[in-house]
C-alpha cells in the first residue's frame, strides 16, 4: 500500500544507490532524497506540477465556482476537496440528474442528493480536476479517512480520475489564500 506523502515511482539501481550513499554521508533521511528525485523526474510546468500550497482543512476556490471546497486530504500530487450541495449554485448538476431520468423533478432530485457531497479531486501533476472514474462511488467525500484512502487508491492505480468529466485546474489563488 502506498503512503500518502510520496508517489509510487520506479527508480533505477544507480539512483537508489545514490540515495543510499547520500544517507550514509549526510544523515538526511532517505525519504527526503526520494522526494527530490521524484521532483527532478517530473516535466517542467509553469503552473506548478506539485502541491506546495494547499493544506488539509483549507478552503479552496475554483474560478467557475462561487462556493469554496474544503480540502479533506492532500498529498504532493493530489488533493481531495468537497462541499455541501447548494440548491441554487448546483442547479445545473441537479437538473442533469433529472434530465438523465434518475429523478422525476428538480425537487425530488435535490431532496435525494442534498446530503451527498459535491467533490473534486485535484491532480497537480496533470493540472486537472475531476471526480473519480467509478460509476458507483464507494467513498464518503465528507469523511477525511475516506478522502485519504482515495489518494492512496489513486496512487496505487485502484481508481483513476474521470477523463469524461475532467476540467482544467482553475484554482482562484487570490480567494484561496485569503480564506
Amino acid at each position: 500500500m502506498a503512503k500518502i506523502e510520496f508517489e509510487n515511482v520506479k527508480l533505477n539501481k544507480v539512483k537508489v544507490n545514490k540515495v543510499r550513499d547520500n544517507k550514509a554521508a549526510t544523515g538526511v533521511p532517505i525519504s527526503t532524497f526520494i522526494e527530490k528525485l521524484i521532483d527532478a523526474e517530473l516535466p517542467d510546468n509553469p503552473v506548478g506540477i506539485l502541491n506546495y500550497q494547499l493544506i488539509k482543512g483549507q478552503l479552496v476556490y475554483f474560478k467557475n465556482d462561487t462556493l469554496p471546497f474544503d480540502v479533506k486530504a492532500v498529498s504532493k500530487r493530489y488533493a481531495v476537496c468537497s462541499r455541501k450541495l447548494n440548491r441554487s449554485n448546483d442547479a445545473d448538476l441537479i437538473k442533469n440528474r433529472v434530465d438523465m431520468g434518475a429523478y422525476a423533478s428538480f425537487t425530488d432530485a435535490y431532496n435525494a442528493l442534498k446530503k451527498e457531497p459535491v467533490y473534486t479531486i485535484v491532480d497537480f501533476r496533470e493540472n486537472k480536476r475531476s471526480p473519480n472514474d467509478r460509476v458507483f462511488n464507494s467513498y464518503d467525500y465528507f469523511n477525511e479517512t475516506d478522502c485519504a484512502q482515495t489518494i492512496i487508491d489513486l496512487m496505487d492505480g485502484i481508481i483513476n480520475l474521470s477523463k469524461r468529466n475532467e476540467a482544467d485546474l482553475d484554482i482562484d489563488w487570490s480567494k484561496t489564500k485569503s480564506s
